[in-house]
């Protein structure tokens, strides 16, 4: 970057998602920095001052989570683990003011550990559960002046046991229905640590789309971030209708006493209340919007400032069939479930498409290939790959192309990674990498100085050719370029100069 005049701070990257390669070993340690993390704890004993920290995260995600709680002597619920094992949030709740009730809810024995139970046996176990769980509500929850406010889910506790309490809550069958026992300004909130507590992410969606769904409802990730680690609060809210505002004060709290940024990932609301409809007066609902009616000044600059460089193509390639025009296919029709027999119309050779007729519907649907089956025809099996295939393969297709040349290429071939093989083409006009996983998965990440996307066309239609069983599985393209570049070539008025105001900034 610097050899041509430039800097990092002018630099955008970003991560192609590829299908990988089989029989990498070192594929342990690539999984643990593939993709975002909500968290990067170690286990290992030089992981102690993270875990420190991730503690204390923890504990002062909670205690947002409780600031949110507007009811005064707010009675609250709390989801825990086992009862022989500590469940720090209720010491937590007990020590914050604004709270008058703790009630812990421990899991189960015999819910999570029964892999030596007969299904007779598990089946009384979670019914016993349900049971007891629906007498506690009961027992402490019932009449308007016993109401639940808030529910917390413990850092112990098992995905099994929040099945259960969502299950219980939602089911309008039970004694207890949940409006009986949840007040109408309910918060629900647990943190979420690392990939095993996914699951609680849609235990608080169910409460803001199952149990109470009229806004104002609202559903919030709220991450709390240190050098070491992160830690997501999921929020579920109903009846608050300053919850945005009470958020805002509660996170600007949180890094005016810490050292921790926190981050409001996405807010979501609830259904609008049919009543409040007419808050939309008639004469506002025929006012029109123009492109005039917007300031368009950012964008107009970012628009000027692209200049396009090259075309970039990455296609994923599995194994599959291709068929020809006049094949008799079985194929499903919409969303009946029946397979019904059709014919080839047409056929998209290069993104695998085809237009298949239906004769008992008289209609031509456009389809993947991935979803036809030949008529009366046992399948044959697929030719097996070898990294001296894909290398061949490569060769024949670039001394094939017509519609660009490539001169003078340079070839590698890396076939020590793992089971598959990686191939690289260089020359002066661009570059090809093609990733083989050792199985049916081929990547191909095409970049040409020239923004054509026939260039692409081409290639990966000769490439597929060489093989006879291979279907685009997935199609990805994007302009290369300077100034943060969105645009293809053709889009800018093929690069005329002055470059033309788009017909969106037209008044400006």
């Amino acid at each position: 970057i610097a050899s041509v005049g430039g800097s990092m701070d002018s630099v955008t990257s970003y991560r192609i998602v590829a299908g990988g390669m089989f029989g990498v070993s070192t594929w342990k340690d690539d999984e643990k920095s593939r993709g975002p993390k909500i968290t990067q704890i170690c286990k290992d004993s030089s992981s102690s001052g993270a875990l420190k920290k991730n503690t204390e995260s923890i504990s002062t995600a909670l205690k947002a989570g409780v600031s949110l709680i507007q009811e005064q002597n707010a009675r609250v619920l709390v989801a825990c683990g086992y009862e022989t094992d500590s469940c720090d949030s209720v010491e937590l709740l007990k020590k914050e003011g604004r709270v008058g009730e703790v009630l812990p809810v421990y899991t189960c024995p015999g819910l999570v550990a029964g892999g030596e139970l007969s299904f007779d046996e598990r089946q009384e176990i979670i019914s016993n559960c349900k049971d007891a769980f629906i007498q506690i509500l009961n027992d402490n929850f019932s009449g308007k002046d016993n109401e639940l406010h808030a529910i917390v889910l413990d850092s112990g506790l098992p995905k099994e046991m929040g099945s259960m309490l969502s299950q219980i809550l939602t089911y309008k069958g039970q004694k207890v229905a949940p409006r009986d026992v949840l007040s109408d300004q309910l918060l629900v909130f647990g943190t979420v640590e690392d990939e095993s507590q996914d699951w609680r992410r849609e235990f608080l969606n169910t409460v803001r789309e199952k149990i109470i769904i009229n806004d104002p409802t609202f559903n919030a990730r709220v991450f709390f971030n240190n050098s070491d680690t992160s830690v997501e609060l999921h929020v579920a809210s109903s009846g608050d209708e300053r919850f945005i505002e009470h958020l805002m004060d509660c996170t600007a709290n949180v890094e005016k006493d810490t050292e921790l940024s926190v981050e409001i990932r996405n807010i979501l609301g609830g259904y609008w209340k049919p009543e409040l409809k007419t808050l939309v007066k008639p004469e506002d609902t025929v006012k029109y919007m123009s492109p005039s009616d917007y300031d368009h000044t950012s964008a107009l600059k970012q628009w000027k400032s692209q200049q396009p460089l090259g075309y970039q193509t990455v296609f994923q390639l599995e194994e599959g069939r291709r068929f020809q025009v006049g094949d008799e296919i079985v194929a499903y029709y919409k969303d009946y479930g029946v397979l019904y027999k059709a014919e080839i119309a047409w056929v998209d050779d290069v993104n695998d498409h085809y237009g298949v007729f239906f004769r008992d519907w008289n209609q031509e649907v456009l389809m993947p290939g991935a979803l036809l089956r030949p008529l009366n025809q046992a399948p044959k099996p697929f030719p097996t790959f070898t990294g001296a295939h894909i290398d061949d393969a490569l060769k024949e297709t670039l001394s094939s192309i017509k519609t660009f040349e490539v001169t003078n290429p340079v070839q590698y071939r890396v076939d020590k990674v793992g089971d598959g093989t990686i191939n690289v083409v260089l020359w002066s006009e661009g570059t090809i990498v093609v990733v083989w996983d050792g199985r049916k998965h081929i990547d191909i990440n095409m970049f040409t100085n020239e923004d054509e996307h026939e260039y692409a066309d081409e290639f990966v239609l000769r490439f597929k050719k060489s093989h006879g069983f291979l279907v685009t599985s997935l199609r990805d393209e994007q302009p290369r370029g300077s100034g943060h570049v969105v645009n293809y070539l053709e889009d800018l008025e093929d690069g005329a100069t002055p470059r033309p105001n788009p017909r969106w900034a037209q008044t400006i």
